[in-house]
Parts: C-alpha cells; sequence; structure tokens
C-alpha cells in the first residue's frame, strides 16, 4: 500500500505506519506528494470588501470618495466588491521530496456599484459615457469578470527534514498577463489579478512543538517583473479618457509571512489553527513614452496588509485506511479577516478546502 500523503492549506498531517516519528508532517498546499502520486486541492473561497485602510492606517468606507457635493451637484454613490473562486491545485511526486505542480485559480469577482449625481443639467451617465465630456466610460456600472485568473506553476523541494521538522523550498512564476481582465475604461474595475507575470520565493517550515501543538511558518518573496499597461494616466480624482497610452510599469514587489499555531485531537484527526498574515508591498514605478506625469497612478501603491485566519481541520486518512472512507479525504474550513493595514482593502472571507491523492 503506498503512503499517500497529500497537501492541505498550510497544514498537512500524513500518517505513516512505518514512521511514527513523522505521524505529524506536513506537506505544502503548493505541489508537494509523495513519489508516482498526485495530490488535489481544491479550494472554495467566497468573500466580500467593503472598507479600506488609508496611509495613516484609518479605516474607511469605499463609498466615502462617492459622496459629497462637486460643481456639477450632490454626488452620492455606494460601491464594495464581492469574489466567489475554486482554486485547483495540483502536484505529482516525482521523487518524494521533489514534486512539480500548478495552481489554477477559477472564479467571478465583481464590483456591486451604484452613482448618482442630484440637482446636475445632465444625467451621472451622460457625464461619464459621453465622449463629449471626455470621460468616455464605457460601463459605470456594477461589473464582474470570470474565468481563470492569474495561474502559478511551480515545484515543491524538501531541502530539510529533521526528526520533528521540516523545511521545503517552494519556486514558481505567476502568470498574469495570460488571463488579464483589467480595463481602463471600467469605471468600478472589480479585484482581479494585476495583470503582471511573478517569480514567486517561497519557503515553508513546519515544527512540531509536541504535546499535539505544531507551527507552520511561510516566508515569500514575489519579484513583479516589468510590463506595459494602457492606463488612464489621471491628474484628479477621474481620468480623462484622453490622457491613456501604454506606459512601462514596474510594480512593486511584496512579501509575505505567514505564522500558523495548531492543536491537533481525537487522534490527529482533527486539528484548530489559528494564524497571523501579513503582506507588505514597495510603491510601483511608471514612466511615459510621451513625457507625461505618472505620478498620480504611484501615489498610494506601497501598503501593508494584516490579517487573522482561524479554521478546522479533517483529516480523513486514518478512516481511510481503516477502510471507512474510499479514498484519502482532508478537508478544512477557514475564516480570514484584516485588522489592521495601509493603503490596502480590508478583506474578510472563508475557504473550504478538500484534498484528495491517487
Amino acid at each position: 500500500m503506498k503512503n499517500l500523503c497529500a497537501p492541505l492549506f498550510l497544514a498537512v498531517s500524513c500518517i505513516s505506519a512505518d514512521a511514527y516519528a513523522y505521524a505529524y508532517e506536513k506537506y505544502s498546499t503548493e505541489f508537494l506528494a509523495p513519489k508516482d502520486v498526485w495530490a488535489v486541492n481544491l479550494n472554495f473561497s467566497r468573500g466580500s470588501v467593503s472598507n479600506r485602510y488609508d496611509s495613516k492606517g484609518g479605516q474607511k468606507s469605499l463609498s466615502a470618495p462617492l459622496n459629497g457635493v462637486t460643481p456639477l451637484g450632490l454626488a452620492s454613490g455606494s460601491l464594495k466588491f464581492e469574489t466567489k473562486f475554486v482554486e485547483i491545485t495540483a502536484g505529482y511526486g516525482l521523487a518524494d521530496d521533489l514534486s512539480l505542480g500548478f495552481r489554477f485559480p477559477v472564479g467571478e469577482s465583481c464590483s456591486k456599484a451604484s452613482l448618482d449625481l442630484a440637482g446636475a443639467p445632465v444625467t451621472v451617465e451622460t457625464l461619464l459615457m459621453d465622449p463629449q465630456f471626455g470621460f468616455a466610460y464605457t460601463d459605470i456600472d456594477s461589473h464582474c469578470e470570470s474565468g481563470l485568473m492569474g495561474p502559478v506553476l511551480g515545484a515543491a523541494w524538501r531541502i530539510y527534514k529533521g526528526e520533528y521538522d521540516s523545511l521545503v523550498f517552494l519556486p514558481g512564476v505567476r502568470l498574469g498577463r495570460l488571463t488579464d481582465k483589467t480595463d481602463a475604461d471600467v469605471l468600478f474595475q472589480p479585484i482581479v489579478d494585476d495583470g503582471s507575470n511573478d517569480i514567486i520565493l517561497r519557503t515553508d517550515y513546519y515544527r512540531d512543538l509536541k504535546n499535539a501543538l505544531d507551527l507552520t511558518v511561510q516566508f515569500e518573496y514575489n519579484i513583479q517583473l516589468k510590463d506595459k499597461k494602457t492606463r488612464r494616466i489621471p491628474s484628479s480624482a477621474l481620468p480623462l479618457a484622453s490622457i491613456k497610452e501604454r506606459v512601462e510599469r514596474d510594480l512593486g514587489d511584496y512579501v509575505i509571512l505567514d505564522v500558523e499555531l495548531g492543536y491537533r485531537f481525537w487522534n490527529d484527526q482533527l486539528r484548530i489553527f489559528t494564524a497571523y498574515y501579513q503582506k507588505s508591498k514597495d510603491g510601483d514605478s511608471y514612466s511615459s513614452s510621451q513625457g507625461t506625469n505618472t505620478q498620480f497612478l504611484e501615489q498610494g501603491t506601497t501598503f501593508r496588509d494584516q490579517e487573522v485566519r482561524t479554521g478546522i481541520y479533517f483529516d480523513g486518512v486514518p478512516a481511510w485506511r481503516a477502510g471507512k472512507l474510499p479514498f484519502p479525504l482532508r478537508l478544512e474550513l477557514n475564516y480570514w479577516e484584516s485588522f489592521g493595514g495601509k493603503n490596502s482593502l480590508k478583506y474578510h472571507f472563508t475557504e473550504l478546502h478538500a484534498t484528495f491523492a491517487f
């Protein structure tokens, strides 16, 4: 019988009858699987965003800039974002310590928006969509984008394996330009991939702390590669369509730190956990071949997002070995929420992971 071990989001147990010392050895979500085994993870995610953090860390509604007195009348509006995704992650073991794999995020992201201009001589639709006023947006209402977004190809190499801990190196590449869906003529662009190709350098460290406790530390550095992008170049809150060009850009690199503490019970078949997550990003850089001032594109692009994650995990491998399940299955339910940040959105979303191997 093969010792089938499959990944589960940042925390997976691998019960082996012939290796009790590694009874809670962990495998990374991204791709690591035993030799000649496919490990597949399905992540069903759903979330919404209606607030953001400003440059000083204060929390504000996304709708706040849409409400107030303007030279054309009293503006009022609302804005929130909703997303629902299925991430398909799979890895194939070339050796017990080396795998190749991919992650395909497929889903839908929508902006839920409304905008009104009371007391103005023209409607908001005419003002923002009629080319004679200069804005010429093609869509100023709620807008959705769906399909494949930002696929990742990568590898997983366990470079160290101790009696109670292990270290995995996970290099990869994100192909953001392959599925770029951003549109400069959509006013309320939903949350989609930024369209950048990235080089991913990540390490995952796993430690059994004994007494049914364990620790996972993830460190990831993403290098965002230079490219060109068609953007409206703003000099005010609403950029004109006439100031739209294909500019060179270098999005800021970012760093992710994720520290998770877990507690196992019911013969290691159940695990509860809590985690701290932080993503910090450098500022973006733009340049125009026509000499247009791009400083407004660069403002507020340095950000920090701090989140907490809690959840519960079920390991069905012991039940599978006992003949109570038809295949090795693992389930995880977790909840994420931002509690601090700078120039970042305030996220909250729920994930359900299902992992199996064959």
